[in-house]
């Protein structure tokens, strides 16, 4: 409740609980206690989509954490990629950890290499060999091998139909009756599977269910999964009936009540209004009462998710239009919009039938017409057991005339409320129909799970504005896993950021566009197993584009949060794949200085790219291109002032300004070029060699917390003014000053002669 927007992703804790699933995780730890240590069960978890299984299955685990005599294993079948051998390596090295405190894994390595050798050498059918695969210090696994096909994957095949695999399921079953422990396993999202992966899952479970000690949970929509499997079936045979013979214990999610899911969600609606400044009168609350509970809105919200998606888009939304039409008919357009598709179309598509007066003078001589009305209307909205029709009643109170002659309203009421039923206000409830204010959540996943390749995803991401890209990066963000290929869709965000407005420049509290397509990236790319290659091709897909602005943030974005410290949940590389980054980095800004691209006198925010350059080679070499290219006064001045400070005042719409040379960024230049270098240009310019061993009395101040200010510098201080006289002046001074005072500081001599120029 604390949230602005709300995360599609599960919950793991009690307090988190608000559709009461904790009691039912609880039952469910209370029937897995009950079990025997020998013997085994497969309960089943039944619901649909977005019902909160994943969330169960965390609380259940939560509980078991509270238990001494269970432990929870969790496998994700989705992020395995479905993967029978990855799905039974995952199970046993997770149960040879719990069980002896020592990982299944390397053993299984050490398996895999020995039979790919074998089996490359081309030995004979009935060739044996021995592995020690239970970790008991012995060799007690026998395999046959031979001429093995090249896929190492076909040892989980192999190893669960050996002798081998009967000596370790028996010694898995004694330890765990030994330690009086049992063994919990989840399956999860076995229901975001191909048909194939699911047939393949269920056989697995099949063949490894019958560990004693141990209960597997399965949670998936039930109808999805028995018509998957009835495909893989010989014909005649039904997937209930399959499910039937693993499953043993088949349990449904309680379904939330309505009464629950209507409490949760006017309440999240009731605290969004309420951060958002949003008061609605009373009048407008009754008549949104009648649209929610008596007409039928409120199937609408008929999930968790459901009510986490409405949320996201209606804090964005009402943010946008509060002020410009009535809340609640945009709250109740929005959830038509989003969750009806073909009714919210329809409406808009029938702005005369809905929006039409009396206007005739008296029916009495209009029937026909009026009848005929009534018919349109009625074959147009009158599906979903009318509640369309109940809901456009309440909508257009026009509709509910024609309907039942009664409930009409004064056309100028309607104005003056902003209502949708008022033809002044009606296309501004549909100002996003083309989707320049929200994006369609069914066209994205279609495009994250569907296209491959980059000019079809350039296409399907045409629709992200400015002023839709934060509601669509959330719900690439959430879904981010469905996406078919990664790399290119990477690629295609880059783009999608560097067409908008500012792409590179951040407001006060909110990260710039390029920043948050980063950070998306990264949730893309999270389980690659390539992520060196895919980050440097990032880089340098960059670079081919000609965005030299953006290359210091696509390399700080990497290099930052590859460190323990900085990274949001593990670093994005590890040392050494970082070190092959940093050349590959290094290479591109050198590629940069070859182009002449390095930034010079700019007034953006890329200058940090020099910062980069000198942590990743010799000053010698930034040094050299910058004397190449910095050859008069003016020219040493503006490349000091790209590195000078910005300010903006919260309580002004002045824009940005410059701060002014400090002790540290004067320090941070001397990293890429000696200041002397500097100093001699500018002081042997006639306009600023009357500076030299200028007091701080006579400096002047950019920043309006400067020791001291002459005159008022607010508007020469205005980024964009830098390349003025008067600005290069007072930063001429302050630099001069600096340089001799830090030379002073070290004993040196302040009006030394230098070399020439």
């Amino acid at each position: 409740m604390n949230e602005l927007y709300h995360s599609d992703e599960p919950i793991s804790l009690a307090k988190e609980d608000l559709f009461g699933r904790m009691r039912f995780a609880q039952n469910i730890v209370k029937i897995v206690k009950s079990f025997n240590l020998d013997e085994n069960f497969v309960i089943g978890l039944y619901a649909k989509w977005g019902m909160g299984k994943t969330s169960t299955v965390n609380l259940i685990q939560s509980a078991l954490d509270s238990s001494e005599s269970l432990e929870g294993i969790y496998v994700n079948a989705w992020t395995l990629g479905g993967e029978t051998e990855k799905i039974f390596w995952d199970i046993l090295n997770q149960i040879s950890t719990q069980l002896t405190g020592t990982s299944a894994q390397s053993r299984i390595n050490k398996i895999g290499k020995r039979i790919d050798k074998i089996a490359s050498a081309g030995l004979p059918f009935d060739m044996d060999a021995n592995f020690d695969f239970i970790g008991a210090g012995r060799d007690e696994t026998k395999v046959s091998l031979g001429k093995i096909a090249d896929s190492v994957g076909y040892i989980g095949r192999l190893m669960a139909s050996s002798d081998g695999i009967k000596r370790a399921k028996e010694k898995v079953e004694k330890t765990i009756k030994e330690k009086d422990l049992k063994i919990v396993v989840f399956i999860d999202d076995i229901d975001r599977l191909n048909k194939n992966q699911i047939a393949d899952i269920f056989r697995l479970i099949n063949n490894i269910a019958n560990y004693e000690g141990i209960t597997f949970v399965l949670p998936f929509d039930k109808e999805y999964v028995s018509a998957a499997l009835e495909d893989q079936l010989p014909k005649g045979q039904r997937g209930n009936d399959y499910l039937e013979k693993i499953v043993q214990i088949p349990l449904h999610l309680p379904a939330i009540p309505r009464y629950t899911l209507d409490d949760v969600f006017t309440k999240k609606l009731q605290y969004m209004l309420a951060i958002n400044n949003i008061t609605i009168d009373q009048q407008e609350m009754d008549r949104f009462r009648s649209l929610y509970f008596s007409s039928g809105l409120n199937v609408y919200v008929s999930s968790p998710r459901a009510i986490n998606k409405i949320m996201n888009v209606l804090h964005s939304l009402l943010l946008i239009n509060h002020g410009k039409q009535t809340t609640l008919d945009s709250i109740t357009i929005e959830i038509i919009r989003v969750f009806d598709e073909k009714f919210y179309r329809a409406i808009y598509s029938s702005r005369e039938l809905l929006l039409e007066h009396r206007g005739y003078g008296s029916y009495s001589d209009s029937d026909e017409k009026v009848a005929k009305r009534k018919r349109e209307i009625t074959e147009l909205f009158s599906g979903e057991r009318g509640r369309r029709l109940a809901i456009l009643k309440d909508l257009f109170p026009q509709v509910q005339y024609v309907m039942h002659n009664h409930g009409d309203e004064d056309p100028d009421d309607l104005r003056q409320a902003q209502r949708i039923a008022s033809k002044n206000y009606f296309d501004i409830f549909f100002s996003h129909f083309d989707e320049s204010y929200g994006v369609s959540d069914k066209k994205l996943l279609t495009l994250l799970s569907n296209v491959t390749d980059k000019d079809s995803i350039d296409e399907g991401l045409v629709i992200i504005n400015e002023n839709n890209f934060s509601a669509a990066m959330q719900t690439i963000g959430d879904h981010h896993d469905k996406i078919a290929n990664k790399l290119e869709f990477a690629k295609s965000l880059l783009d999608v950021a560097a067409r908008l407005p500012n792409a590179t420049r951040s407001s006060a509290f909110s990260l710039n566009p390029l920043d948050k397509a980063l950070f998306i990236i990264d949730d893309i790319l999270k389980t690659s197993t390539s992520k060196v290659a895919d980050y440097t091709s990032l880089l340098h897909y960059t670079f081919d584009q000609g965005r030299v602005t953006a290359l210091p943030y696509a390399i700080r974005q990497v290099v930052l949060y590859s460190t323990e410290e900085r990274s949001r949940e593990e670093p994005l590389l590890n040392e050494d794949e970082l070190a092959e980054y940093k050349k590959t980095a290094l290479d591109v800004i050198r590629n940069v200085a070859k182009a002449n691209k390095m930034p010079i006198d700019t007034t953006d925010s890329h200058y940090f790219l020099y910062s980069y350059w000198a942590d990743f080679c010799e000053k010698s070499e930034i040094e050299t291109y910058l004397k190449k290219h910095i050859k008069s006064a003016d020219g040493a001045i503006d490349f000091v002032s790209q590195f000078l400070g910005k300010w903006s005042s919260l309580t002004s719409n002045s824009g940005y300004h410059r701060s002014d040379l400090n002790e540290a960024t004067f320090k941070d230049i001397g990293r890429y070029i000696d200041q002397q270098y500097l100093y001699d240009l500018i002081t042997k310019d006639k306009k600023y060699a009357k500076y030299k061993n200028i007091t701080s009395d006579s400096l002047e101040y950019l920043d309006s917390h400067g020791a001291r200010r002459d005159k008022d510098m607010n508007e020469l201080s205005r980024v964009g003014n830098e390349h003025t006289d008067e600005f290069r002046l007072v930063i001429a001074k302050q630099f001069i000053y600096q340089y001799e005072n830090t030379q002073n500081d070290s004993g040196s001599v302040a009006e030394t002669e230098t070399s020439s120029v």
